[in-house]
């Protein structure tokens, strides 16, 4: 009878029953779910608030309490586990009622709120994670992805939750051994989640040996070169655990996991070609050189360690990629010599390696990035490349040898609007091997183009590139219009600025802490007037290139005390101030220290890789990828930079240069002295108004108080104003101004005081530099008579 009764009422219950209202319907639902006792009575109201939940989600949300507490009490029935993670995730999901528009942002807040509702409600997160016990597939999988839905809102404090959630890493780092492709690679996709900046997760997950896991199945998916994306996510799970977390870093170091990554790098036979590379290949061979890049950051408490180890099993087989694979990608190939040049930095054993031949394959290749690193604290490898310099042959036909190669990339400017990467990279060369080495400089110094047998008159190397940068001339026409044309001159003119960067920056580098370079490169008149020019003009040059001039004519004024030099100091300034001015140099500086370039520069790592397009305005699409600055460069410019903006401005016998390794090429010792004693003299005049301030501060205080005692006032029948209320106003008036004059003079003593505690900060701050600036001297054998401070000091 009840069968034919409910089959009645599903036929006529549009018409027979009036239409229910969806919040009762919810209300019941939660009702049976919260106190029923019957186990089919639960899963039908989870099963009902299922169907409502996409439609309804601001109703059921109010459900969540009981359907976290279904999971934990009614763990043992799959069926209504799976349709209670079902509802929950289908709340948490932005999803619009109509399933083919768009979330809207009212549908979106909702999801989050519910996210937060449901992260809020006791042992949620810790119900789900055991849930994940379940073989069941469907629950294992939902599972996984309202998970991933809840990182996606709330990251931090799901990361909170399942760090004090007891074995909640360990069962997702135990699904990627789930045979259920699936499951493994949606527990995958929320490993990387869930290790997104959080240290503490990363080393729970590492100790959970995920290392040898992910590589056992990056094996089973075919490798870098024959996997797919599940290949990807392997190592961008690895990098995320090794990133900045030295403990995983000596765990995979100790574990082996370099060499069984390294593994995973498989490398052309000489001779084999592998054809085209597909897109998946070459982006996971990339980032597994990335992931080995990520553990030789620059000074890193683990780079000697990790290279030495790298030497071994990476090293090899990265060089091999590098240069005999030439039919692998180039941003494959850029990688692998990136991933070269960090393993031999500062390292003998690997530098070794790399001045040994490969067997096989092509000619090596001059990477500059590799042999920059090559040489870094390697004064014989600097030398015997600056030993390799010579002229460029005639006959363009010829072979040209490494050292020829970079004299003709830095002389010929004719061709720096079509090449710019070459006067750059063989300036970043050269930079590399003459900086802070007084030994190189000397060597660079001694090199001359010209053929004295021919009857040629020799020409230093500075005095050639000087002259070529003085004839890179920008392509004549305008910057404005759309045309092709106008593209092409923006492009040029954005190449020869990249070039004229880098070579500004060598003579930089070449000039700083040499009196005798700096005597050469003044011995040709055309240095200055280049330099001055192009600070001179107010529009129509490259901002990077006007600052690098104005740097560098600074530079030659600190270092300019050779006794050989064509200018002395007060003949250079001189002409800087009667042509340019000397605030106008210091403008200059300052703005390239702003300057977009440097300032990207000088916050991120350098890349090399692809270039973009041109546009109109000269800025190319790829230009984050390109090298304008070196992070060296980039170092001695700021310790430098308020020693430049200054020098200029001194007077000549107040500047004294220092060799490479001492000073920053700044000021005197007595230079500081002075301006210590300038602020002490200031600080004195402080400590006596801000004595003279107190006492008129409490005499005013002490008037104000006497003038808010009023008068007796006597009571007068007659019209006019008695001679009392007049004096009560005149007191009440007196009154306001000296408070009007107190709270002035308050003001005043604040802003002393604030004044004598920066000039106390200034006053420690030089004192500091007066005496490492003594100390450096010393060292250098100058003769400096110990000051007051070292006197009082040696006699306690």
């Amino acid at each position: 009878m009840d069968f034919f009764s409910r089959g009645y009422s599903n036929l006529v219950g549009s018409t027979a029953t009036p239409t229910q209202d969806p919040t009762e319907i919810v209300l019941k639902l939660r009702s049976r779910l919260e106190h029923g006792t019957l186990l089919e009575d639960r899963r039908s109201a989870v099963l009902g608030l299922k169907g409502l939940s996409r439609q309804y989600k601001k109703e059921v949300a109010g459900s969540i309490p009981g359907l976290v507490a279904v999971l934990e009490r009614d763990r043992s029935d799959v069926d209504v586990v799976k349709a209670a993670i079902e509802t929950l995730n289908s709340l948490c999901t932005p999803e619009n009622a109509d399933r083919y528009a768009e979330p809207t942002d009212e549908d979106v807040s909702l999801a989050v709120a519910n996210t937060d509702s449901l992260i809020s409600t006791p042992n949620a997160i810790m119900s789900l994670l055991t849930g994940l016990e379940e073989f069941d597939f469907y629950v294992r999988f939902n599972t996984l992805q309202l998970l991933s839905t809840l990182l996606h809102h709330r990251l931090s404090p799901l990361q909170a939750a399942v760090l004090t959630s007891g074995m909640g890493c360990s069962r997702l780092v135990d699904l990627l051994d789930d045979r259920r492709e699936a499951i493994r690679n949606e527990s995958l996709l929320l490993l990387i989640q869930l290790t997104d900046a959080h240290a503490e997760i990363q080393k729970i997950i590492a100790f959970e040996n995920a290392f040898e896991r992910l590589t056992q199945v990056a094996k089973e998916e075919g490798g870098p070169l024959s996997g797919g994306i599940v290949v990807q996510d392997c190592l961008q799970l690895c990098m995320n655990l090794l990133r900045y977390n030295t403990s995983n870093q000596n765990y995979f170091r100790e574990t082996g996991g370099i060499q069984s990554t390294a593994g995973l790098l498989e490398v052309p036979e000489p001779g084999e070609d592998w054809g085209t590379w597909p897109d998946q290949a070459a982006t996971n061979v990339t980032m597994l050189l990335q992931v080995m890049r990520g553990l030789l950051e620059h000074d890193g408490t683990n780079t000697a360690a990790n290279q030495a180890v790298m030497g071994q099993c990476v090293l090899p087989s990265a060089l091999t990629l590098a240069v005999v694979s030439v039919d692998a990608p180039l941003l494959v190939r850029t990688e692998a010599l990136l991933l070269v040049g960090d393993a031999v930095r500062k390292c003998p054993a690997n530098v070794k390696f790399l001045e040994s031949p490969i067997p096989a394959g092509p000619q090596k290749e001059v990477i500059p990035v590799e042999v920059a690193c090559y040489m870094e604290d390697n004064s014989e490898g600097r030398l015997a490349l600056l030993s390799s310099l010579s002229a460029p042959p005639t006959d363009y036909a010829e072979a040209m040898s490494a050292g020829a190669m970079l004299v003709s990339a830095l002389t010929d400017s004719s061709s720096w609007a079509s090449s710019p990467s070459k006067p750059f990279y063989a300036s970043s060369l050269l930079s590399t091997a003459v900086r802070g080495f007084d030994e190189g400089k000397a060597k660079a110094c001694d090199f001359y183009l010209g053929d004295v047998d021919e009857g040629e008159e020799p020409v230093p190397l500075i005095h050639a590139i000087t002259l070529a940068l003085g004839q890179s001339q920008r392509p004549e026409g305008s910057m404005g219009g759309a045309g092709q044309e106008n593209v092409a001159l923006a492009s040029g003119e954005y190449m020869v600025a990249r070039a004229q960067v880098g070579v500004l920056c060598f003579l930089c580098e070449w000039c700083h802490g040499s009196s005798s370079t700096v005597a050469q490169f003044l011995g040709e008149s055309l240095s200055i007037q280049t330099l001055i020019e192009w600070i001179h003009l107010s529009s129509g040059i490259n901002g990077d290139v006007q600052g690098l001039a104005a740097y560098l004519l600074a530079l030659a004024y600190a270092f300019n005390e050779d006794p050989e030099t064509p200018f002395d100091r007060i003949s250079l300034q001189e002409i800087v101030r009667t042509r340019v001015g000397t605030d106008q140099v210091s403008s200059r500086i300052s703005r390239l220290r702003d300057s977009p370039r440097f300032q990207r520069a000088s916050s991120s790592r350098p890349r090399i890789g692809p270039t973009g397009s041109v546009g109109a305005g000269g800025e190319k699409s790829g230009e984050p990828e390109e090298m304008w600055y070196e992070p060296s460069f980039i170092a001695l410019f700021k310790e430098t930079f308020d020693e430049m903006t200054k020098l200029l401005s001194l007077d000549p016998s107040k500047v004294k240069s220092a060799r490479s390794g001492g000073s920053s090429g700044g000021i005197d010792v007595e230079v500081h002295e002075a301006a210590m004693a300038a602020a002490q003299v200031r600080e004195k005049e402080q400590d006596e108004e801000i004595n003279r301030l107190k006492a008129r501060i409490e005499l005013l205080e002490e008037e104000a108080k006497q003038a808010k005692v009023e008068p007796p006032v006597t009571v007068t029948t007659t019209a006019e104003p008695s001679k009392d209320k007049v004096m009560l106003e005149e007191a009440l008036l007196r009154t306001k101004e000296l408070e009007t004059e107190l709270a002035e003079s308050k003001k005043k003593f604040a802003t002393l005081e604030g004044e004598q505690e920066d000039l106390l900060v200034f006053l420690a701050e030089q004192d500091t530099e007066s005496k490492k600036m003594r100390s450096r001297l010393r060292e250098l054998g100058e003769d400096i008579p110990p000051s007051d401070d070292e006197e009082e000091e040696e006699a306690e």
